[in-house]
């Protein structure tokens, strides 16, 4: 009997003690997003950069001062080893190339 009336004031303090909001009147209409295996997949440029510091595009080695044309995204896949050294002024010339999206590909562990 005891636990029934604890109950009871727990219920009536919250009801004294809580702020109703004003309920929302604005009609939004959210946007829907398919599901990713609905989504088309845009080709994108693949960049590697090895442990060594070697920079390849569509498996062709590349010179970091030849890359023109890449289009708005480019995928890197930089090896975990890459010294960020070479990693951070690759990435200044890709913004000076006109690449406005990198996408560094990481594996989940």
């Amino acid at each position: 009997m005891p636990l029934i009336n604890v109950v009871f004031l727990l219920l009536v303090f919250f009801m004294l003690t809580a702020t109703p909001g004003a309920p929302d009147d604005r009609e939004l209409r959210l946007p829907s997003v398919p599901s990713i295996g609905e989504r088309e997949r845009i080709e994108v440029p693949v960049l590697h950069l090895d442990a060594a510091g070697r920079l390849a595009l569509a498996d062709r080695p590349v010179a970091a001062g030849a890359l023109t044309e890449l289009g708005p995204r480019v995928e890197l896949r930089a090896d975990a080893r890459a010294p960020a050294r070479v990693l951070l002024p690759l990435l200044e010339r890709l913004a000076s190339a006109g690449v406005a999206q990198v996408e560094l590909v990481t594996r989940v562990p």
